[in-house]
């Protein structure tokens, strides 16, 4: 064989090292720890060599590195020169000659040779490994590992020299293992749902359960007067009747002076509701089980666990003075994630908190701050305590609603179409047509004593 021969053959080679290092380097920081971890269940052959490499990225990057290196410096070596030798005799018969034969070959050679470089020894086991990083990085694991081993203590004096340069610049040391933010997941689901790899219900879940270590109970409880109770003072047909009128799982107990004094579950009286049986009534304290009592700052994340450990479905909310507020369900808190659930007993057809009409919105009480200025696309100045739209206009108006009362806040005005006892039933919202200057001023409809 002749020196263009061997030099062709060093070129195939080098070209092949290079492709092999690169596509290695780029599969090894693709692919996930439980990509491989699937693998090694699956008794794939190399798996638990690719775990341990995986779990040592930073020293088998650096041999890739050398690897590449190495491969690029011999490539630069044999293959520019090798071309130009292949293409001189071709020049030399079209009539170039003399110096201008050789500094054309070489241009020409730089130009051919570099581009084979890129594409068969860069981009193509790139593009491969980062499509294909779990294959690729079970298939070269073995012949790297090998390498890795060959070329230990230079990759070791290397890694070192590193080390110590980046001391010197002031930079510590760092890990090639890639921690994806919260921020950068849901970046992933947004566009996942945008390319139909994620149904839009599936990346709803996803994005609620993200948000739902920020939430409070206060925002999630239901008000304590919208609470169905149980007195211990009631007679027995007055429990039954809101046992079987309201159908609860489970329900607060009140004494005589107002306060929780236990949790009765349903299922414990289901004697009493079949056979009538009312002497069961009369003990019904011994059957309650004891609440448990939050305040309504507390994370529901914290309130889950507080619930598994009590193994009880129901908190009662007391805020700092001791009165009670609220009251929390572990369905309620699950419903922050999937969305409502409905069962047996819930209405089929459910209020829409808030629709549209033709001057504006029609919104309930119980409508939570945030939806509305999602719905309107504007901020409302209110307590940061305050969730509800309910609570927003008692905090606007400065005293217990009245229908027909009017505020305009932010640009809009509010209309309190419907009260329901103290509660605020139905607010109407619409555009004002001229934004006040002055935010703070409430019109209101009669006087505020």
């Amino acid at each position: 064989m002749s020196s263009l021969g061997y030099s062709v053959v060093s070129v195939i080679f080098l070209l092949a090292a290079n492709a092999f290092f690169v596509a290695a380097e780029f599969a090894l920081v693709k692919v996930r720890g439980y990509q491989l971890d699937q693998a090694v269940i699956a008794e794939r052959r190399s798996a638990a060599l690719s775990v341990r490499m995986h779990k040592n990225l930073d020293a088998y990057l650096a041999a890739c590195q050398l690897g590449i290196t190495m491969a690029s410096l011999g490539l630069g070596w044999v293959g520019e020169p090798a071309v130009a030798a292949m293409l001189e005799p071709l020049l030399s018969k079209v009539g170039v000659t003399g110096q201008a034969l050789h500094t054309i070959s070489f241009i020409v050679g730089f130009l051919l040779f570099s581009s084979l470089h890129i594409v068969i020894g860069e981009q193509v086991p790139k593009t491969y490994a980062i499509r294909e990083p779990k294959p690729v990085t079970l298939a070269l694991a073995y012949p790297l590992h090998w390498f890795y081993r060959l070329v230990f203590p230079l990759n070791w004096l290397l890694d070192r020299a590193n080390a110590a340069i980046l001391n010197l610049l002031g930079v510590g040391g760092g890990s090639h293992h890639e921690v994806i933010s919260e921020a950068e997941i849901s970046a992933i689901v947004d566009e996942s749902e945008a390319h139909g790899e994620l149904e839009g219900k599936t990346a709803e879940i996803i994005r609620k359960a993200f948000r739902f270590d920020d939430q409070t109970v206060r925002e999630v409880m239901i008000p304590w007067n919208s609470v169905d109770k149980l007195r211990l003072s009631s007679d027995a047909e007055a429990k039954k009747k809101t046992l079987v009128t309201t159908m609860h799982s489970r329900y607060p107990v009140l004494n005589e002076t107002g306060d929780v004094v236990g949790v009765l579950a349903t299922k414990d009286m289901t004697s009493a509701l079949i056979e009538q049986q009312s002497e069961v009534w009369a003990s019904l304290a011994e059957k309650l089980h004891p609440p448990v009592i939050v305040p309504p700052s507390l994370l529901i994340s914290s309130l889950l666990e507080r619930m598994r450990a009590k193994r009880t479905h129901m908190a009662i909310v007391v805020d700092e003075h001791g009165n009670y507020i609220g009251l929390a369900t572990l369905e309620d808190m699950l419903e922050e994630i999937v969305g409502e659930i409905a069962d047996e007993w819930d209405h089929e057809e459910i209020e829409t908190p808030i629709e549209a009409v033709k001057s504006g919105w029609r919104a309930s009480g119980q409508l939570p701050m945030l939806m509305l200025e999602e719905v309107v696309g504007g901020g409302f100045e209110q307590n940061p305590h305050i969730t509800t739209l309910g609570g927003f206009v008692m905090q606007r108006l400065g005293r217990l609603p009245r229908e027909n009362d009017r505020f305009a806040d932010s640009g809009y005005d509010f209309y309190v179409a419907r009260m329901d006892g103290r509660q605020v039933h139905t607010v109407m919202i619409s555009p004002s047509k001229k934004i006040k200057k002055n935010r703070d001023t409430v019109p209101v409809d009669g006087d505020n004593n």
